[in-house]
């Protein structure tokens, strides 16, 4: 099958903008003008020292990522990496008229004058996919960026620690507390639900600490009730566009829309100013941001006891959130116990360290980003280093190692990262060998 694609000078044709419009849209993309990966990924890997580093990444003419760096002397930093486009006007949200020269693209951000760090004063950098300059900075980097609460959790804890273990570090890394949840508390300490039901679970709100625990019964109610409310509050504004906004896909590549990554910070925002005119009135009274959530929480609570039973005490959050390690030939039915692996408890949610992300719109599997890898290099000793993935190192279903790592990327456990030599061949169990042919 042959399809013919019309390529302008703003990149290719992608049809009309709405069904029944004459006009088209075009895509134009940083990505669409070449990958440019090999050449700076492989100076990447070989560079010696901070300023090597930054070399490397002047070719990284892709996707915007961010890097961090560190190396045996002591020295840390951070680059924000990839070509950025300056606008002449316009921010990139929205179709822009092509034939308008002042929409143009007038070049990019020189890398000198991207984001960087080196040996900040906080001594650490962080990075969690969050928004990394004030409205200070003089380029616009772009919109979608994710909520800032896993990043502002890895500050938060690294900032009360004056010499951090790797062991620390390794905690860190499946970090369960729920910042949303503890900005939220002082409105639901206010609310009264009125049914029995969502008395208990309220019950179970107010003694929580705010993790996310697989075994936690309040973890359950929270997160059931952040989404009831996110409903309630939009809903109340956006009526039948509410899907769109908790993150409705919008074409078969993207499971989610960028609204879905501000979900939490947005709702805290919205309690926080509580706007008196925000609810419609019904029957000439308007409801109270309170009353809201009481029904929130009502419905939470029923929504709960329909899928975990009356009882909201044996609620546990692990019991709706779910992670499943699916291999693409496990789609087959009778494939998939051979491929693929679980269902698996598993703690946090969108807004934790530990990252695991569920759709708004079909709570709670797992089914967007979770840390597929983890390790913590010691740069004191690089032999002391650890690292894990989920699953295991053979891709062969029905080798030991095709699932052994599992259990304990769930229990937050690694296992030995050895870096010398010597130190690899004393615990390599087999070598694989690529021959070219002939040879």
């Amino acid at each position: 099958m042959v399809e013919e694609v019309l390529v302008t000078r703003h990149g290719p044709d992608i049809g009309p903008a709405l069904p029944g419009e004459t006009q088209h849209l075009t895509l134009r993309s940083i990505a669409l003008d070449g990958l440019g990966l090999l050449g700076p990924g492989h100076r990447l890997s070989r560079a010696r020292d901070w300023d090597s580093f930054r070399d490397a990444l002047r070719g990284w003419e892709t996707l915007a990522m961010n890097f961090v760096y560190a190396d045996v002397d002591g020295n840390i930093g951070y680059q924000f990496g990839g070509r950025v486009p300056v606008r002449g006007r316009g921010l990139g949200l929205l179709p822009a008229p092509g034939w308008d020269p002042a929409y143009e693209w007038i070049g990019t951000i020189p890398f000198d004058e991207l984001p960087s760090a080196y040996n900040p004063p906080t001594h650490f950098v962080a990075s969690a996919n969050a928004r990394v300059v004030g409205d200070e900075y003089p380029y616009h980097l772009g919109c979608e960026w994710r909520d800032g609460y896993r990043h502002q959790r890895i500050v938060q804890v690294l900032s009360e620690g004056e010499a951090l273990t790797p062991e620390d570090m390794a905690r860190l890394q499946v970090d369960d507390l729920s910042l949303p949840a503890l900005e939220l508390m002082p409105f639901v300490r206010r609310l009264e639900p009125q049914t029995d039901l969502g008395r208990s679970a309220h019950g179970l709100l107010l003694e929580w600490d705010g993790h996310l625990s697989v075994d936690s019964a309040a973890a359950a109610v929270f997160e059931a009730f952040l989404l009831h409310l996110y409903r309630r509050v939009f809903g109340a504004r956006l009526g039948n566009a509410i899907d769109t906004y908790m993150g409705k896909s919008v074409h078969v590549v993207f499971p989610e829309n960028g609204y879905a990554y501000r979900a939490a910070s947005n709702l805290v925002a919205a309690v926080r100013e509580a706007r008196p005119d925000w609810f419609p009135e019904d029957n000439g009274h308007r409801p109270t941001w309170e009353r809201a959530g009481a029904q929130a929480l009502d419905e939470a609570a029923a929504w709960l006891a329909e899928r975990l039973g009356p009882e909201p005490h044996r609620w546990r959050w692990g019991d709706l959130h779910l992670i499943r390690f699916n291999h693409p030939l496990g789609r087959v039915k009778p494939l998939g116990r051979l491929f693929s692996r679980g269902p698996y408890p598993v703690p946090g949610d969108p807004n934790t360290v530990f990252q695991n992300s569920y759709h708004p719109l079909e709570p709670f599997e797992v089914t967007l980003p979770t840390a597929s890898y983890r390790q913590v290099i010691d740069l004191g000793d690089l032999n002391q280093s650890r690292s894990i993935i989920y699953g295991g190192q053979c891709g062969h279903p029905l080798s030991r190692h095709y699932d052994d790592l599992i259990d304990g990327w769930l229990r937050g456990e690694s296992h030995p990262m050895p870096w010398d030599r010597e130190q690899v061949e004393a615990v390599t169990e087999a070598t694989l060998r690529l021959d070219p042919a002939g040879e």
